[in-house]
């Protein structure tokens, strides 16, 4: 390889590790699967956000379950409120990957220090999950099914 053609390839190769190692709170909505009438299947919200950035989301009555995940053990977690959403069957809220944790089992912790939780205006919110730090606000939702903290 040429002198002046490596320079550009280090810049692209530099590029990459520098944002594969970026930090990040990912919240994904899945939708109740009633067939399309009236609600169709899929991710009616995928959104990533900075660590400890709080947010806001307001859910359609087709939400299903929310899982909220971070791209490390180390992320913290902000403040998370949710409005809106299902009235006819439960809105699951998972911190974590996968289904509501309903049994004895510990759940897998996600991230560090979180903010919180607001579902209180989803009269139909259950939570589980687990955190490897501290809950540095409050958890409001109808129903907790399990909830470690291991700060």
């Amino acid at each position: 390889m040429r002198p002046n053609r490596l320079i550009p390839f280090l810049f692209v190769i530099l590029g990459l590790s520098a944002s594969a190692s970026a930090q990040w709170v990912r919240v994904v909505v899945t939708r109740h699967d009633g067939g399309c009438a009236p609600c169709c299947p899929g991710t009616e919200i995928d959104e990533f956000l900075d660590p400890g950035e709080d947010a806001t989301f307001n859910l359609s009555t087709c939400a299903k379950r929310v899982n909220i995940t971070t791209s490390s053990s180390t992320v913290d977690i902000g403040r998370l409120t949710f409005t809106g959403g299902p009235g006819a069957f439960p809105l699951d809220v998972v911190l974590g990957s996968g289904g509501l944790n309903q049994s004895d089992t510990p759940n897998v912790l996600t991230g560090r220090h979180w903010e919180g939780l607001d579902a209180s205006a989803i009269s139909t919110a259950r939570f589980a999950g687990g955190i490897g730090g501290n809950l540095t606000g409050s958890v409001l939702v109808n129903e907790v099914f399990r909830f470690d903290v291991d700060g």
